[in-house]
């Protein structure tokens, strides 16, 4: 076999251009014993630290490169689309660290169209890399393609200056023609210029059949269709990884060209040393000596604030924890986290309690890094930082959504704009998305697509190899279906695991000690957001400082209820020190109604939260823990065992102090290190390491560490069938046991939104709208939580409103600038005008008061239009017409008041009303008052939602009746089954299918939210006339939701119109509530008069109900008979209100 090193290919970070998976490039080069490896996407670095690991892991030398893209003058101009490839490889560690120079040069300074750098960049960054100059789209192969080789010798000139012996001449031969003609001309210039030669495939996939596949990544990269004759499509299907001795066969003429890449290979010397850390400075105060004191001096006055006097117990977990923080080197991260996060609460930013195994360390809430007690709740500082297995702590930290970037920019001013930036994150292609991306490519119907795509299991370690060994139906798909699922399932598998596109990880930031660029390379997107090019794993693997500021919403939340709270009663709330045991805040949670309570909120906690009626905090932590997938199996007899309908089991008196408080059942991953340390003997680091075997589950690993759990417990006294029983149900469970500090930290941040909750619903309700203001439905959803606790929710008001939500006497008042067309400024400008001015007493009058320059017409037009001048005289039609005449009388009083401050006794400052002058106020314009369905229609184009009704009020009844699963219904239980909803069309999309028959894409709403639904094309051609925008329906169909999500899309049957359902019943009986408490003698004329109006075949029951009525009263209404329709039920309900009128059969 000959000997050969492959240097130019193309992974799947070659973004939707490569299709050659990392793994299994690395594996071929392993097949066919090639020594060395080659990485070499395009413009950019983001598989280097992977690709590296996985080939030094497999035995072979990996070389780190890239193929850049060159201009042929500055880099700065971006004005031509002219560039040339330029293979670059690192040499040694100056090779890589130019690598990484270049790399970040040609996206912060030289992206236009591609990141591009210019030949005096490389001049400066030339040392320790090897350059070959690429395929025909490089710059000396393309300059002698064209014949022009006075210029392809000026170019090797140039390249020979700056790379001297590290430059060669790179020859490919794919069988394209223009590359017989550039590899001669380049075969003449090595033989002039004795520049050696170098023999490459350009490698964009691993086996000549994944060619295919690879034009489905082209079509994907340019939105065209795999049929399409005009797309953009490879000449050529060479560009695999062909053999060694493919490669000395292609160039049997030039041995010297594969005897190079040898050669190259063996000049390589780059050893990466993973592990690593670059922490970043941190300044000490003058007095300290070092970090490690001054982490000391922090905790000892942390925790004599947090306890007061230091005990022995204290003194001796504080002294373990520092010595484990010594030995490591941590104490400067210790000391960066600590400081931010005290920056943050200084700038009012508010900081979580704490997230992930960091709260269970003393020191991180000695030194207000988290806030949840570690001796209190017993959490283990090991579970965080474990003294025998050494690994950078991962402190995440929350902070409110709104100041987190205030803490990100005191970072970069602190450490340095050049020294601080975002961590890149890679969108890819799972199977299932392989799947539909494919079938999108190759024009499958969605149907079929959906259908195949639904046979992988979902989850991020599924693969469509794994399906396809565990799902007979998608085997014979694969093996006996139609040639196109055939072709789907075949090129998916070949780009399953590619990277599609880039974006910024939500939360990870890094800091490093100096220059970024000294250590990462740098990317930066089309928004010119900056990022690592390396993934949050990799920057850190490669010893980076990674941080994760992550916004959590609650704490706005929380932030907000507080604010309004202390608007509105003038009370201080502390929220680290409420009553732990509120009788009040306990009594909602029992009855699940935790919407809106953090963590708690789901229709299956609800639930459970009713049978367990939780009483302490560790019941919270508890359900925290069991309401995932795994241990939510144990959740029922966790509740028997609370309540003594099941024995509770600790298996031995010795690990009831363990097992107690979740009442024998095994929650924490702190609980199985707890039992290894009393059953076996092992300390809490050696048990956290036993831990993470058994979660594992490595038969070789679980097998060695049996004896010695079983020896150390017989050693301790303990019996070996006990050992060995409680090791093999400690097994299974380890793997989805659950880190209990975490789930401490926010059960204490749900105590807290409950306790709000409970004491405060107003403020808290209103909080909870204000964090959703971009989110109709989740508005709705409050909205409608808000209704079920009897809060008023009111439109938006001039004279009431704020720019979010607020609390007015009780009741939540939009606020304006939830309106379409209304910004804050202009908000703000109103709110001055009424606090500056006093309130706005008509609609004229709110001319003249405010600042017309800043609340526009478009701005008023929508105020209009959502009832926002509501409480003024005049009805919404009219001063919709009359907002142009309000302009001119406005301007006209203003130009008055001018006028009149010329002369010193007319002056408004005289007295003492700078716009007291005005003259009389005009009549409105004349306009017809708009119906109900026209305000509604007007509410929901200006706030996404209707606020003074529903569409659907006058259809209460039929809802009731027909609407067996409401949209806040569906969830996973309901996955497959088949479900009836009544709501409205609000969107509608027909488009044709792959066959060109027509299909539609429908949204239904209801009162609590939207659903999409599918109508294919042999339901459409039945129903299409009953698809229009704006009716009312009954949808039936399938609810295609996903496990574990609660979102998901109706595949339609059967439409009804509720005209239809309405005349179904119209032989019927129906109920009218009549509240006697609230209604007037008027009141009872009004029903009777619409009884009496509206004759039809419909018996009428009357259920009364009222104070002093302990139970309903329900009369036949004799020889009265009506027709529900649509007027009779807009007019009954303006009486009676909504849901007072109920179908009995």
């Amino acid at each position: 076999m000959a000997e050969f090193v492959h240097l130019h290919n193309h992974s799947q970070y070659s973004l939707l251009d490569g299709a050659a998976r990392i793994d299994r490039l690395v594996e071929k080069a392993v097949e066919n014993k090639q020594k060395a490896i080659a990485i070499t996407d395009h413009g950019n670095l983001f598989a280097a630290p992977s690709f590296y690991k996985k080939a030094k892991d497999s035995g072979i030398k990996p070389i780190l490169g890239s193929e850049f893209y060159v201009t042929p003058t500055s880099m700065y101009e971006k004005d031509t689309k002219e560039r040339y490839h330029l293979i670059l490889l690192a040499k040694n560690v100056t090779g890589y660290k130019n690598l990484i120079k270049l790399s970040s040069r040609s996206f912060l300074d030289g992206y236009y169209y591609k990141p591009r750098i210019d030949r005096e960049l490389l001049r400066k960054h030339s040392d320790g890399l090897i350059a070959l100059t690429a395929c025909i789209k490089g710059e000396v192969p393309n300059a002698a393609l064209k014949g022009n080789m006075d210029r392809a010798r000026k170019l090797v000139d140039e390249y020979l200056d700056i790379f001297g012996e590290n430059f060669y001449l790179e020859l490919q031969n794919h069988g394209i023609k223009e590359e017989i003609v550039a590899n001669n001309a380049l075969i003449d210039l090595s033989r002039e210029k004795g520049v050696p030669l170098v023999a490459t495939n350009d490698i964009h996939y691993i086996s000549q059949g994944d060619a295919a596949a690879h034009d489905i990544l082209l079509c994907l990269a340019t939105g065209k269709e795999y049929n399409d004759p005009n797309r953009m499509k490879f000449t050529t299907d060479q560009v695999y990884f062909k053999s060694s001795d493919e490669m000395a066969n292609l160039f049997k003429h030039l041995p010297e060209a594969i005897e190079n890449t040898i050669k190259i290979a063996e000049s390589v010397s780059f050893d990466w040393k993973f592990g690593e850390t670059h922490l970043p400075d941190f300044q000490l105060p003058p007095h300290t000596t070092g970090p490690d004191e001054y982490l000391r001096e922090l905790c000892i006055r942390g925790v004599q604030k947090r306890y007061g006097e230091i005990n022995e117990d204290l003194q001796s977990r504080l002294d373990l924890e520092l010595s484990v923080i010594r030995r490591m080197g941590y104490a400067g991260y210790f000391l960066i986290t600590q400081d931010f996060t005290q920056a943050a609460r200084d700038m009012g930013v508010s900081v979580g309690p704490g997230r992930g195994s960091a709260a269970g360390s003393l020191v991180a809430y000695a030194t207000g890094i988290t806030n949840v007690d570690p001796i209190r709740y017993n959490l283990l500082f090991e579970r965080f930082l474990n003294p025998e297995r050494i690994s950078m702590p991962d402190i995440d930290i929350d902070f409110d959504d709104k100041g987190r970037g205030k803490v990100i920019d005191y970072v970069v001013n602190k450490y340095g704009r050049e020294s601080v930036t975002q961590i890149i994150t890679f969108g890819t292609m799972a199977a299932r998305g392989a799947i539909r991306d494919v079938g999108r490519a190759l024009g499958i119907p969605l149907k079929d697509v959906d259908r195949i795509a639904k046979m992988i299991p979902e989850g991020p370690d599924q693969s469509i190899a794994d399906a396809l060994e565990k799902n007979p139906d998608l085997k014979e798909i694969e093996k006996n279906g139609e040639h196109s699922h055939k072709q789907l399932i075949e090129f998916a598998k070949v780009l399953e695991g590619s990277a599609r596109h880039t974006s910024m990880h939500a939360a990870g930031v890094v800091i490093t000690p100096g220059d970024l660029t000294e250590f990462v390379p740098l990317h930066k997107a089309a928004n010119d957001v900056i990022t690592t090019q390396y993934d949050k794993d990799w920057s850190e693997k490669v010893g980076l400082l990674k941080m994760d500021f992550l916004g959590l919403k609650t704490l706005s939340i929380l932030n907000d209820s507080v604010r309004m709270v202390k608007e509105n009663h003038q009370i201080d709330i502390d929220l680290d020190r409420l009553p732990e045991n509120d009788p009040k805040t306990y009594e909602m949670i029992q009855r699940g109604e935790t919407v809106g309570v953090f963590q708690f909120e789901s229709e299956g906690m609800r639930e459970y939260l009713k049978k367990l009626k939780p009483t302490n905090i560790e019941d919270m932590i508890a359900m925290n823990a069991l309401y995932r997938p795994g241990p939510i199996d144990n959740i029922p007899s966790f509740i028997k065992r609370k309540h003594g309908q099941e024995t509770i089991d600790c298996f031995h008196n010795n690990l009831e102090p363990i097992l107690k408080e979740t009442y024998g059942v095994i929650v924490y991953q702190e609980q199985v290190m707890q039992i290894a340390q009393v059953l076996a003997g092992f300390s809490l680091g050696k048990a956290d390491v036993v831990r993470r075997i058994m979660a594992k589950k490595k038969p070789e690993e679980l097998d060695k560490i049996r004896p010695e759990w079983v020896g150390g417990a017989v050693a301790n006294g303990y019996e070996k069938e006990l050992a060995e029983r409680i090791f093999d149900i400690l097994v299974p469970f380890s793997n989805y046991a659950f880190n209990k500090s975490h789930s401490a930290a926010y059960a204490i941040l749900a105590y807290q939104t409950a306790w709000l909750k409970a004491n405060y619903p107003a403020e808290f309700m209103a909080a909870c709208l204000n964090s959703e203001l971009g989110s109709t439905d989740k508005i709705v959803f409050f909205i409608h939580e808000c209704k079920r606790m009897g809060l008023a929710v009111l439109p938006p008001d001039v004279n009431e409103s704020q720019v979010g939500f607020s609390v007015v006497n009780g009741k939540i008042r939009f606020g304006m600038a939830a309106v379409k067309n209304v910004g804050q400024h202009a908000v703000e400008s109103i709110i001055a005008a009424r606090g500056e001015q006093g309130g706005f007493r008509s609609f004229f009058d709110f001319f003249r008061k405010i600042d017309l320059r800043l609340v526009n017409k478009k701005v008023l037009e929508s105020l209009v239009q959502v009832g926002a001048f509501d409480s003024l005289p005049g009805h919404r039609a009219q001063k919709l017409a009359s907002i142009e005449k309000a302009i001119t009388w406005a301007q006209a009083q203003l130009n008055a008041e001018r006028i009149g401050q010329d002369s010193l006794f007319d002056s408004p400052a005289a007295t003492g009303n700078t716009r007291a002058a005005s003259g009389p106020e005009p009549d409105f314009s004349s306009a017809e008052p708009w119906s109900k369905k026209d305000i509604l229609a007007k509410e929901k184009e200006f706030l996404g939602f209707y606020v003074s009704g529903h569409i659907l009020d006058s259809w209460q009844a039929e809802f009731e009746a027909y609407s067996r699963d409401p949209i806040n219904t569906l969830n996973e239980s309901k996955m497959g089954k088949t479900v009836h909803i009544l709501g409205q069309i609000s969107a509608v999309t027909r488009k044709p299918d792959k066959n060109q028959r027509m299909m539609a894409f429908i949204t239904i709403e209801d009162f609590f939210g939207t659903v999409e639904c599918l109508v294919f094309s042999k339901t459409y051609e039945k129903l299409k006339d009953l698809i229009t925008d704006e009716a009312v329906v009954l949808v039936s169909g399938r609810f295609d939701g996903q496990a574990g999500s609660d979102s998901g899309k109706i595949l339609v049957d059967s439409i009804e119109t509720a005209d239809k359902l309405r005349n179904r019943k119209s032989k019927g009986s129906v109920s009218l509530q009549l509240n006697l408490t609230r209604l007037s003698e008027s009141n009872i004329e009004q029903i009777w008069s619409l009884l009496l109006e509206h004759p039809g075949d419909l018996q009428v029951y009357l259920e009364f109900t009222g104070t002093g009525i302990k139970k309903p009263v329900r009369a036949l209404a004799r020889n009265i008979g009506i027709n529900m329709n649509q007027d009779f039920m807009e007019k009954i309900q303006i009486v009676l209100g909504e849901n007072a009128v109920r179908y009995l059969n």
